[in-house]
């Protein structure tokens, strides 16, 4: 959830975005160098401040996690963001990758999650989660090019 909001933030804030998020969204359509391009205040506010917070309230709630369970924890999310970012539909994309066929059958949750990805690269203004869900409840998913789209006109878009 920090993550969607801390993105969508980028997102939402032309300075920051010109000056800290514009370098990931070179790639219009993503693959795997994506995932490594980003400026260092992008990769600690979408990356290492999440997986804190997320790790700070757990222990809050008296759950946290020692070493070893921290690390089952963080490295499916690694695992899932590097391969969001393929460029490619990867069948075993999921939070639970050995079992990705059953909870998409039961879930749909993680259903086209690399083309989920690519729009947020090519439309700016949607997709801002890492996993669809939380933009379908905030009603900000989208899977589907418009007819009329063009890349160059939502760049243009970005840069105003």
């Amino acid at each position: 959830i920090s993550f969607g909001f801390f993105h969508r933030m980028m997102h939402d804030i032309p300075w920051i975005y010109k000056n800290v998020h514009r370098t990931h969204h070179e790639h219009q359509t993503p693959r795997t160098q994506t995932n490594l391009h980003f400026t260092w205040i992008d990769l600690f506010m979408e990356g290492s401040f999440p997986v804190y917070l997320a790790l700070a309230s757990l222990t809050a709630m008296g759950v946290g996690p020692n070493r070893l369970e921290m690390w089952f924890l963080i490295a499916p999310m690694i695992y899932y963001e590097s391969s969001s970012h393929t460029g490619k539909e990867i069948p075993i994309v999921t939070w639970i990758p050995p079992f990705s066929p059953l909870v998409d059958y039961f879930t749909g949750c993680d259903q086209r999650l690399i083309e989920y990805h690519t729009v947020h690269h090519q439309l700016y203004r949607c997709n801002y989660s890492i996993s669809p869900w939380l933009d379908k409840l905030m009603g900000t998913y989208r899977i589907d090019l418009p007819e009329a789209y063009n890349s160059a006109t939502a760049a243009e878009k970005q840069d105003s």
